[in-house]
């Protein structure tokens, strides 16, 4: 997956640096600053995902303020459970055990 943002560079030494600062991930300084690039390839791929995911729920909400989805609501159900389990041709079907 290619990236289309530009990654800055000082942040992610920023981050290198804090990362080998703490002590927790490890000894080495080239292993954080790995560390670092990785994480904010993925902090820009989440946030490309998050954006999708905003733009979805936008598309919906405009769904269902459509006049077009208000009447698909407001037909009448094609089937009636109960006309066709009492209704006519009801009386030898078969309904399960």
């Amino acid at each position: 997956m290619t990236t289309t943002s530009k990654i800055s560079k000082r942040a992610v030494m920023i981050r290198a640096w804090n990362i080998y600062r703490r002590g927790s991930y490890s000894k080495n300084f080239g292993e954080c600053l790995s560390r670092a690039w990785w994480v904010e390839k993925e902090t820009i791929i989440y946030n490309a995902k998050q954006a999708a995911i905003e733009a979805e729920k936008e598309r919906l909400a405009k769904w269902h303020a459509s006049d077009e989805y208000k009447a698909l609501c407001a037909q009448p159900r094609k089937v009636d459970l109960y006309d066709y389990y009492h209704g006519e041709g009801s009386r030898y079907r078969y309904f399960g055990d």
